[in-house]
């Protein structure tokens, strides 16, 4: 008897607190509505998706840099662009989606796994230092 009314009476209690809840995710739902399109400077910021990945190669001489090639790769180390170094000494994949990457070296016949993850986001570059 005393387990039927404990039931009975905890039902509407239940009821408050799913309410609650439901008014709670509604809440957070309105406040993040805004958040896809914001104003910086009187302009629309607009996501692009893409981003850049830039290689700065650091204590080279100028005949290794004539042979240095990075290879951006996926999550699997599959190839999917490669890139010689400038007279600057980086190599800049542009334009590429927004993702996780790898990265590797290749010189001469050797090749080398630099970088087991590099995060590409929206509109930055992101810099990897490479020291031959």
């Amino acid at each position: 008897m005393v387990k039927k009314i404990i039931a009975i009476a905890s039902i509407p209690l239940l009821s408050i607190a799913i309410l609650f809840l439901l008014l709670q995710i509604y809440a957070v739902q309105v406040d993040t509505d805004g958040i896809s399109s914001r104003t910086s400077e009187n302009r629309e910021f607009i996501s692009t998706g893409k981003g850049d990945l830039k290689v700065m190669v650091k204590n080279s001489t100028p005949e290794q840099e004539k042979e240095l090639q990075y290879v951006l790769c996926d999550i699997h180390w599959n190839p999917i662009a490669a890139k010689n170094i400038s007279k600057k000494g980086t190599a800049v994949f542009k334009n590429i989606p927004d993702g996780t990457y790898k990265l590797k070296r290749i010189q001469g016949n050797v090749e080398k796994r630099l970088i087991l993850s590099a995060y590409v986001t929206d509109g930055l570059t992101t810099t990897v230092l490479d020291r031959i």
